[in-house]
């Protein structure tokens, strides 16, 4: 499909500008950010991305840290069990694990709120 095409080209021209840097010029640095404008709303019209659970949240932050379940039960006092059972799915967080957790990894509480 042709807007397949130009969206794929878009990205290469994103990357390529993003690897520039401080090389980039002013004017370049105003294409690169109309045109992530421009992408950023094409992807929201043609690919949007659910919105992610409170769990999946909890999941992504635990990767990103390269922390463990048990080093995030230790910085929060919650239970290892308690952490597992909700990346299992098996238990919903209340007020007292939103905050510690939105404390531990240094987040705003709502990133833990289920959208």
């Amino acid at each position: 499909m042709v807007f397949e095409e130009e969206y794929d080209l878009a990205i290469a021209t994103l990357n390529r500008l993003s690897d520039w840097g401080a090389s980039r010029t002013p004017d370049e640095t105003e294409y690169l950010l109309a045109l992530a404008i421009f992408v950023e709303k094409y992807e929201e019209e043609h690919d949007p991305i659910p919105p992610a659970s409170g769990a999946e949240m909890l999941e992504y932050l635990i990767e990103t840290h390269s922390v463990s379940q048990s080093n995030v039960a230790a910085g929060t006092v919650l239970s290892d069990s308690t952490i597992s059972e909700i990346l299992a799915g098996k238990r919903k967080m209340n007020l007292k694990h939103v905050e510690a957790l939105a404390k531990f990894f240094k987040v705003k509480r709502g990133v833990f709120l289920d959208g």
